[in-house]
């Protein structure tokens, strides 16, 4: 045989070998008979144009769409790897509570070389367990209501922002404001330090957040790929976090935590609590079985997730109930008609104790979470093999998950017309009529999101204080409804932003 027929002979043979493990990659729901998406690409699986002109949640809707009857469970395909998402809200209870000890882990990206993602969110096993008991005492109801004045402190710097921004520009973007608010509370909370982004000083906390959560940040498309294929991403050198951003956040909270130490300072604030859970092991007024402390990297660690998960999910909240009351001004209304009575007695001030007496409000925000939850998709990984009952399928040991959260909240079986904004649907007698598990904006069981407590304060809040202080209309040269979602960002976000047109009311 001469060179030419051997190299001939051997390409056939890759090829050949490449084509059958492609076959096999690609059958796996068939052979296993689970309702799926066929593959786009012989590459990509199903993640063609996903971060680019798709968002992810359109791919788990069209998922979610085809399974739904068939099956508790539906696929597609992530690259090479099956995807799972589940589509029957007795599994999910079953996985996130009952049989919560097979489904303890995310999947989620953490890396050594990327100390910040050591954080509770990610972090799995025994691991979590430890964390989340340590953290937990910091986020009860009485810990919240010592934290609020660092959320209410920003009300005055919200509506001095929005006044000049308005008489400057005209309508003004709604998430810009939004951001920098809710960065100025979870940096106040979180690290000790007054970043005062509403009033334009310290714009390093802005460019981090932008690192973060911006177009510099880590695509969507990356971002999945962490998750859903963490060797291969290893293997392209695709990180979470730019390394400015761990090198920010330890100098900011690492200098902070010094600072504190030595000058013996002590702030009711979640980095306080942070201190004490790293130099003893336990919050003062609580106790815990495990002795054990906080090391360093693990303390700026959850500081971070503190200002990750908090300040982008809670603007997005902000933005979005924003738009929905500007659009709908019988609904905005009757809010600030609310907020009016409920703080008569407190002289107009919006505090702790009335801000949990606005059921109306409350209303609000929970259809706003369920017509676009921050948080539109969590994920699971099987950490051993699990039978799933009432049926022949076996979820296999580190089988990666999604619970499709956005699509549960659109699901006409539970919601009446689901693409109308409407808060009567959080009244009690609505509620009472749907199953539990139909609103999941802050997921369920012992994973669900630990700081939802301050979430809904935060956003509360600064709602609250914008109806009370100004009238607004949505711009709607510039924001059309209903939202598309932008497929570049990881997250929720509108394509065209939230533009509204402010008008300053008399308080009362």
């Amino acid at each position: 045989m001469d060179v030419s027929s051997a190299l001939i002979s051997i390409l056939v043979v890759v090829v050949a070998t490449v084509y059958f493990f492609l076959k096999r990659k690609f059958s796996y729901f068939e052979r296993h008979g689970i309702p799926h998406i066929k593959p786009e690409s012989w590459i990509l699986g199903n993640l063609n144009g996903v971060g680019r002109t798709i968002h992810l949640n359109d791919l788990l809707q069209k998922v979610y769409d085809n399974a739904k009857g068939k099956d508790v469970i539906a696929g597609f395909y992530a690259l090479f790897s099956p995807g799972m998402v589940f589509v029957d809200l007795d599994l999910i209870k079953r996985i996130t509570v009952k049989d919560f000890s097979s489904f303890t882990d995310r999947g989620v990206h953490v890396s050594e070389d990327e100390p910040l993602t050591g954080h509770l969110f990610a972090i799995g096993g025994e691991k979590w367990k430890f964390m989340r008991s340590k953290l937990s005492p910091t986020f009860t109801s009485g810990k919240m209501k010592l934290i609020y004045h660092t959320v209410s402190d920003k009300g005055v710097g919200l509506v001095k922002a929005i006044e000049t921004e308005s008489n400057k520009n005209g309508s003004i973007e709604m998430k810009n404001i939004a951001n920098r608010f809710t960065i100025d509370v979870v940096s106040s909370a979180a690290f000790g330090m007054e970043s005062n982004t509403l009033i334009n000083e310290h714009p390093e906390f802005v460019d981090v957040f932008r690192k973060i959560f911006g177009e510099e940040g880590v695509s969507a498309a990356s971002s999945f790929l962490l998750g859903m294929a963490p060797r291969l991403a290893k293997l392209f050198g695709i990180r979470m976090f730019d390394k400015s951003v761990d090198e920010f956040f330890f100098n900011v909270v690492g200098g902070n935590i010094k600072y504190r130490e030595t000058n013996n300072i002590v702030r009711n604030d979640f980095l306080n609590m942070l201190i004490q859970l790293k130099n003893k092991g336990v919050v003062d007024g609580d106790s815990t079985g495990d002795p054990r402390k906080l090391t360093y990297d693990e303390t700026i660690a959850q500081a971070f997730i503190f200002f990750f998960a908090g300040a982008d999910t809670s603007s997005t909240a902000i933005s979005y109930t924003m738009t929905e009351l500007a659009y709908n001004p019988d609904i905005q209304e009757r809010v600030r008609q609310e907020v009016s009575e409920r703080t008569e007695s407190s002289n107009g001030e919006i505090t702790y104790e009335n801000i949990h007496e606005m059921p109306y409000l409350n209303q609000v925000i929970n259809e706003s979470l369920r017509r676009f939850p921050p948080a539109f998709t969590t994920l699971r990984q099987c950490i051993k093999d699990y039978p799933i009952p009432g049926t022949k399928h076996v979820l296999k040991k580190g089988q990666g998950l999604m619970i499709p959260i956005y699509q549960i909240h659109h699901d006409e079986q539970y919601w009446k017309d689901p693409y109308t904004f409407n808060p009567d649907r959080f009244t009690t007698e609505e509620i009472a009529k749907r199953p539990n598990l139909a609103f999941l904006p802050f997921g369920e069981g012992p994973r669900n999101c630990i700081g939802m407590r301050f979430a809904l304060v935060n956003v509360k809040f600064a709602v609250a204080t914008m109806v009370k202080n100004f009238k607004f209309t949505l711009d709607t040269s510039k924001t059309k409804m209903p939202i598309k979602l932008n497929p570049q960002n990881q997250s929720i976000s509108s394509i065209d932003g939230y533009w509204i047109n402010f008008e300053k009311i008399s308080t009362f």
